[in-house]
């Protein structure tokens, strides 16, 4: 029908290796994509001109909470017992211990804008705030939420190369009293760099992961121990099981540190399972 002659139309429009998009497409991805207006062309079976849009690139990481923010929240409403009890948490953790608030709620219910109006008042109190989120493709891939903590912590953008990751990477380390090259190894291979070597070969795949683990442990550690954190980890629903079971054990041992976990049932958490 139409909708096929005119994408039929449009690739013809297209220049080689680029694609094109209607008005029509861009508002539906706008904010979750880099495109550029191409204005108005004259198309084979169309009365009118249709605006075209050349798309040049797919922004990663962006929620729909996230476009949100950028486009302006309206006032919070309704959520004030909630807060109370996150509040009561935070203020708890701050004497000692840990504390975790699990928010569970089907999608739309308002748990990302509950959490981003926390984090708000944790951020104004110069807390540290370490934010990832889980991806419905991304459940095989191990420690996917921790490597997004770890772009956060060290912030670290997705335009970075290699060379200039391990930098930074080197200085944050030194920071934490982490800085040796080997930790810096281990967290390049966590964020997707290239890292040769024996040790980082298929055979050595599990011994690369329970060190990545202590790893992870031990920057959080050393976060505690320098100021307040909270941990806010999203959709849990689409965890890893490595993630999972590195979350439960961040839990189960004492530190200093909030936590909050988003997630939709009948997804339940292992310390959620636990206490029931």
């Amino acid at each position: 029908g139409d909708t096929v002659n005119l994408a039929a139309r449009l690739q013809s429009l297209a220049e080689p290796g680029t694609v094109l998009l209607t008005e029509e497409v861009h508002r539906l991805v706008d904010g979750y994509v880099e495109d550029v207006d191409l204005g108005e062309r004259n198309v084979k079976g169309k009365t009118e001109p249709v605006r075209v849009y050349r798309l040049d690139a797919v922004r990663g990481g962006v929620s729909r909470f996230q476009l949100a923010v950028q486009r302006g929240l309206t006032e919070l409403v309704g959520r004030q017992p909630e807060l109370e009890r996150m509040e009561a948490a935070w203020a708890a953790t701050r004497k000692g211990g840990c504390r975790a608030i699990d928010l569970s709620g089907d999608a739309g219910l308002g748990k990302s804008r509950l959490v981003h109006e926390f984090c708000e008042r944790r951020v104004r109190e110069q807390a540290v705030v370490l934010r990832a989120h889980c991806a419905p493709n991304a459940r095989s891939t191990p420690f996917l939420p921790f490597a997004e903590l770890v772009r956060n912590s060290f912030r670290i953008s997705d335009d970075q190369g290699q060379d200039a990751v391990a930098a930074r990477l080197a200085r944050g380390l030194e920071i934490l009293g982490a800085g040796t090259e080997d930790n810096v190894q281990y967290l390049l291979n966590l964020l997707g760099f290239a890292v040769g070597g024996d040790a980082f070969s298929k055979e050595n795949a599990e011994v690369v992961g329970i060190r990545t683990r202590d790893l992870l442990i031990l920057l959080i550690e050393e976060r505690c121990r320098a100021s307040e954190v909270l941990v806010v980890i999203e959709d849990l629903q689409w965890i890893d099981k490595a993630s999972e079971a590195l979350l439960a054990r961040l839990l189960d041992e004492g530190r200093r540190l909030m936590a909050i976990c988003t997630y939709r049932q009948p997804y339940a958490p292992p310390w959620a399972q636990a206490k029931n």
